[in-house]
């Protein structure tokens, strides 16, 4: 759940005489906040979302002092201004200049009448932003709920029923995580966030926990392209960098499941594909394109998977350690390059002599099958695994 500027307007206009001036494009923005303000540099507290209120009883110190104001408010990213006109402000001192450098910036501008009390109104608009949240709130929770599967996942079901999540409608879990390397302004990332899942996928939610957002993504039956939920990913990626930096977040893209119970798997694949990115790199990574890893990340039990990889490496596992070489490494990709010696030295970096010496030794001191398919197979699934290890670690 999310209030927008537009929302608070149509329902408000006219109890309020509300007078939209300018910034009709910008209206579709969150409004997670109201705020008085008289002065210029408080400006640096504000967090992005909030609409401004001012009745420009500093406006006396400077004669561009408005527009200094507004230009202060825009960079620190609210999500419009109302000026109550009457008394230190009149509608002459809204210049074309202004009125401009608005609608440049998509910031809606309003005027209230000085005879509206900003008391009545910021009350109101306080009341509706706090039924909001516990709105959003109580929807998080049954989210949650069902995504841990929990003992009270069945009655959260039922609750998310009533905010017309359908039980059994299509759904996908997709994950972002901003670095732990950066320092980030969550609050203004998660408003990011919200504001365009808000205009463009309104009955996508988000569930937040620290760095990481988790959205719960419902599906139409036209809907259930992974190619739909890629581009949507993408798109907000790419609208929180400037808040994040360049690779500085990632997103991982779950499976789709049909009905709220099975939540768990997509939000468990949204998971692994958020660190399948990260290990490969990416800034978006999705399930769908796990390949082998699938099968693996099916078997819960770890143990039995390092066992099985122990099984087929761990003699030259050793060897590499204790004599600090480099055979592992030959196996595998001898294996992935299918026996080219070429192919080989210029992925390992060295001679076609070195390769050489390497797997003849393979083949006579450690009796690996360098030709047997079967043997392949099991060293190469060997080596997956230990890469599914060190990702899941």
């Amino acid at each position: 759940m999310a209030l927008t500027l537009k929302e608070i307007y149509q329902d408000t206009k006219q109890k309020y005489h509300l007078t939209l001036l300018c910034g009709q494009s910008g209206m579709s923005q969150m409004m997670n906040w109201v705020y008085i303000s008289e002065d210029i540099s408080n400006a640096k507290f504000l967090q992005g979302g909030e609409l401004i209120i001012t009745t420009g009883l500093s406006s006396y110190t400077s004669p561009d002092w408005l527009l200094q104001f507004i230009k202060a408010i825009i960079k620190q990213r609210t999500c419009g201004l109302i000026i109550n006109v009457g008394n230190y402000l009149t509608s002459d001192d809204i210049t074309p200049e202004i009125l401009s450098y608005c609608e440049e910036h998509n910031f809606p501008l309003f005027t209230m009448p000085w005879e509206t009390h900003i008391y009545d109104i910021t009350h109101d608009y306080y009341n509706r932003i706090f039924y909001d949240t516990q709105t959003d709130n109580t929807i998080t929770n049954a989210f949650f709920s069902v995504l841990r599967n929990d003992e009270d996942a069945g009655y959260s079901i039922s609750v998310l029923e009533e905010y017309n999540y359908e039980r059994s409608a299509s759904y996908c879990v997709c994950t972002i995580q901003s670095s732990e390397k950066n320092s980030i302004n969550e609050t203004r990332l998660l408003h990011t966030l919200k504001s365009y899942l808000k205009e463009f996928r309104p009955d996508f939610h988000i569930c937040t926990t620290t760095r990481t957002y988790t959205i719960i993504c419902p599906l139409s039956d036209t809907q259930t392209d992974i190619t739909f939920l890629t581009k949507t990913m993408k798109e907000l990626l790419h609208r929180l960098e400037p808040i994040t930096g360049s690779g500085s977040i990632s997103g991982g893209i779950g499976s789709i499941v049909k009905g709220l119970s099975h939540l768990p798997d997509s939000f468990k694949h949204a998971k692994a594909a958020l660190t399948m990115a990260s290990f490969q790199n990416q800034s978006l990574f999705c399930y769908n394109d796990m390949g082998f890893f699938k099968l693996l990340l099916a078997i819960d039990d770890d143990n039995l998977l390092k066992k099985y990889a122990d099984g087929q490496l761990a003699s030259l596992l050793s060897y590499d350690e204790a004599h600090h070489s480099n055979y592992t490494e030959t196996l595998r990709q001898y294996i992935l390059c299918d026996g080219s010696i070429q192919a080989i030295a210029t992925a390992m970096y060295c001679h076609r002599n070195t390769v050489n010496y390497r797997l003849r030794s393979l083949r006579d001191d450690f009796g690996i099958a360098l030709d047997d398919t079967e043997k392949r197979f099991h060293y190469l699934t060997a080596f997956y695994i230990l890469d599914y290890l060190k990702i899941i670690a």
